[in-house]
């Protein structure tokens, strides 16, 4: 298995995929991330969550929290070569995309305070922009999910994997 590096893409579009896995095991989550630069992969982990989450918009929500971080990592790393890029992370949760965008009011998501502080600063100030994405068309759900061979081959096709 190797990975594939492509010419013909749009170098300058970084995207960042990620998906939680709620209360797998041990009641911890796993969450998973595919950073693709075009059709190049560039970054991907699929790793256990040190917290029990208690629902899945929570474990969603701290997979975009950790993974933030890398996805603003990878934007600066191509920023020298290829200028200011404002990466789009993607996520299939919906609670998960609204409350990174929405103010922190709620009494109930009032424990995610500094994580929110977090991604919704960089949404702010235009450093990331994040959106809702099909489970369908998910790529990172390779990494946190029991899925189909037929999957596996359209996904391992789309990231360049051999």
């Amino acid at each position: 298995m190797g990975i594939l590096i492509s010419g013909d893409n749009n170098l300058c579009e970084i995207k960042c995929y990620v998906d939680a896995n709620w209360g797998g095991e041990g009641d911890r989550s796993a969450h998973g991330y595919l950073i693709m630069q075009g059709r190049n992969l560039i970054s991907w982990q699929s790793k256990q969550q040190t917290t029990v989450d208690s629902s899945t918009a929570q474990a969603e929500y701290m997979a975009l929290s950790f993974e933030v971080k890398e996805c603003i990592w990878v934007s600066n790393l191509f920023q020298p070569l290829l200028g200011k890029l404002i990466p789009i992370m993607l996520s299939d949760n919906k609670t998960a995309v609204g409350i990174s965008i929405a103010s922190m009011s709620r009494k109930q998501t009032q424990h995610l305070i500094r994580d929110f502080n977090l991604i919704n600063e960089y949404i702010t100030c235009g450093k990331i922009k994040l959106s809702w994405i099909s489970t369908n068309n998910e790529l990172e759900a390779i990494l946190t999910k029991a899925i189909g061979y037929l999957k596996i081959g359209h996904f391992s096709n789309i990231v360049n994997w051999t």
